[in-house]
């Protein structure tokens, strides 16, 4: 049986070019497992790999769905599985390059349940956030829940899934989670070879500083202001994304100018130590490479 390939690290790694590499070398194609870049016109803030870097490796999993929708880790397994059987069916490897949390990790185990949320519902408890924030939300999950888990609480994404659930079953978030962990994952039946790509701290953070001057130079501000008028704002996850909140901070006039690029840099580096801690507990890792200098030969990975 074929194995997935994943290419793991944390932001600024230096894992999108190892993958290239990598797929290069074997004729394979890549998935993208960055839940910001599924997003058409988030570009430069999510440094979204250009075709020039590319270099003619097929590459999924970018601009898949407008601002104006959002896209689940439901919606998700169901793309890659069907990438994945694509891949296979040309007789090339499939490297999956990420990550965002839950949508790397259902490569690993299940990460949702079997709940078949009414679009209605969804609708409801989005257009509730919108208009009346989070306490309100919070308010609602402890109509079904006599407890909340302070995770679930700090993300708007999380709780408003949980909510959507809770109404349709009418039952505890603790009560589907014990029945969700009894759940086999939608890709358990294949080996997975997981890199994990690693640089230095002092040089990780020289790097993220470059990464961060360059989306200025390369118009993130301009992409910000054609994303507000699209709705950024409004998007539960998007809005919230290191570098696009910080701008529409700025926009908004709470964030001065001077401020702007420290304070990015500052988020981003706070989301490399979480993204490293959080890689080390969840994904089991087979071999480390340097985002800097390295070499993996095809036999390697045979």
């Amino acid at each position: 049986m074929r194995s997935i390939y994943v290419i793991t690290g944390v932001t600024g790694s230096g894992k999108s070019a190892v993958a290239v590499e990598l797929a290069k070398q074997t004729g394979g194609e890549i998935l993208s497992c960055d839940s910001t870049q599924f997003y058409r016109g988030m570009d430069i803030g999510t440094a979204k790999i250009t075709e020039e870097e590319q270099q003619g490796v097929p590459h999924h999993g970018l601009d898949l769905v407008d601002l104006d929708q959002c896209f689940s880790v439901e919606q998700f397994v169901t793309y890659a599985r069907r990438v994945v059987d694509e891949v296979w069916s040309r007789g090339r490897d499939i490297f999956v390059v990420g990550g965002s949390g839950f949508y790397l990790l259902s490569f690993y185990r299940a990460v949702f349940d079997a709940v078949d949320v009414p679009p209605q519902t969804r609708t409801f408890v989005r257009q509730l956030w919108q208009t009346n924030g989070m306490k309100v939300i919070e308010s609602e999950l402890l109509k079904y829940n006599s407890t909340l888990p302070p995770e679930l609480i700090q993300n708007p994404v999380r709780a408003l899934r949980a909510l959507e659930r809770c109404m349709t079953t009418g039952r505890s978030v603790e009560d589907m989670h014990n029945d969700f962990a009894r759940q086999i994952g939608p890709f358990d039946h294949i080996p997975k070879i997981t890199i994990r790509v690693e640089k230095p701290p002092e040089l990780l953070e020289k790097g993220l500083k470059k990464r961060i001057n360059e989306m200025f130079q390369n118009g993130f501000i301009k992409e910000v202001i054609r994303l507000r008028a699209k709705g950024l704002e409004q998007h539960p996850t998007l809005s919230r994304a290191v570098g696009y909140r910080e701008v529409l901070d700025h926009l908004n006039g709470s964030l001065p100018w001077e401020k702007l690029a420290e304070r990015i840099f500052f988020h981003t580096r706070q989301l490399a130590h979480k993204q490293r801690t959080w890689l080390r507990h969840k994904i089991p890792c087979d071999a480390t490479v340097s985002g800097l200098s390295w070499e993996v030969s095809p036999m390697t990975l045979a």
